[in-house]
């Protein structure tokens, strides 16, 4: 479950963007959208739907069967929206690339570029969470050949990706290193801002990849980079949440911290250690634990056990982890 959950975050951001695309793309709109939110075929609306799966499921997948009975849901929206919910409500990632998988089959969406794509970059996200790597490979692969036929850059980018992290799972180390400077590639020197943040979250991909190798000071230069280019952002008109940069900079500070200790170079870590805390994320649920590879690394085991302290663990002694028993263990002796 942990690295089934490590995966989802390596692709975070980018099925979010696919499951709009498809909602947004596949199929015609709602043949009774003036009937939105009136009456009772109001619960059997996209609208509807999306706004109860997580809490209740199964009775979201009742109501897309009904949805589509009644002509209120596109078939083909109606499988996406299935999907959606097997994926992201049921953890059940057999049933969702089942969905993926029948939308596929149909030659209105195989002779649909962008529909192709869309769905041919779903199956190789999925298939990569469920650690068929050789699948995820092959879906990229023709993800690709679709991408480039069709001239769609980012789409070439996100499966240069795709194909990287396949081929990095099946040990394909130099192989997995040439995709992922293509993905790159597809990006870098763009004056489109609407570029940039795709290009800012294949640098941290970089550098994951490069500190997974032991190659920090690479690791290091593509850090400077993705820096450059979140300045680019901050001077941009490009509309972006209000917490985007903020979380852009403690991201990149935090594993900055890691790659400057890595190499030695003390004083520039615990400057980026500065940077990071001044952030707004750094305060927040998830940021209390970006830095936690860097204080293990340097055995600040007090900064560990403050981290805990706040944010309490569950009361039973099996939910205490490895960390924070080591840091105990290391202040006791």
């Amino acid at each position: 479950m942990e690295k089934q959950k490590k995966l989802l975050f390596l692709h975070i951001g980018l099925p979010v963007i696919i499951t709009a695309l498809l909602l947004a793309a596949c199929g015609p709109k709602n043949r009774n959208a003036s009937l939105l939110g009136t009456g009772p075929d109001s619960l059997y609306t996209e609208k509807y739907i999306i706004s109860i799966f997580l809490a209740e499921p199964q009775r979201a997948l009742a109501l897309i069967d009904t949805a589509v009975a009644k002509e209120n849901v596109d078939p083909i929206r109606g499988e996406v929206l299935r999907a959606v919910v097997y994926q992201d409500a049921l953890n059940d990632l057999p049933a969702a690339m089942d969905c993926y998988l029948k939308i596929w089959q149909l030659d209105s969406v195989k002779m649909h570029p962008v529909h192709n794509t869309n769905v041919l970059e779903s199956m190789s996200t999925l298939s990569y969470m469920m650690e068929h790597y050789d699948e995820s490979l092959e879906y990229a692969i023709e993800g690709l050949k679709v991408a480039k036929e069709s001239e769609q850059t980012a789409a070439e980018a996100m499966f240069h990706f795709d194909i990287a992290k396949s081929q990095q799972a099946l040990g394909r180390l130099d192989e997995a290193w040439e995709s992922m400077k293509q993905c790159v590639e597809q990006f870098e020197g763009s004056d489109n801002p609407q570029a940039w943040p795709y290009l800012s979250y294949y640098y941290g991909e970089q550098m994951l990849f490069l500190a997974d190798r032991k190659d920090f000071r690479q690791a290091i230069k593509v850090a400077k980079k993705r820096k450059k280019l979140i300045e680019r952002l901050a001077e941009s008109d490009l509309p972006m949440p209000d917490n985007y940069l903020d979380q852009q900079r403690a991201y990149l500070s935090s594993k900055c911290c890691y790659l400057y200790a890595q190499t030695g170079e003390w004083k520039k870590a615990e400057e980026q250690q500065r940077e990071f805390m001044n952030t707004r994320f750094a305060r927040s649920e998830r940021g209390l634990h970006e830095l936690l590879p860097y204080y293990l690394l340097t055995k600040q085991w007090r900064a560990i056990l403050k981290v805990y302290d706040e944010q309490p663990l569950p009361a039973t002694v099996d939910s205490f982890s490895t960390v924070y028993t080591d840091a105990l263990t290391n202040i006791a002796t």
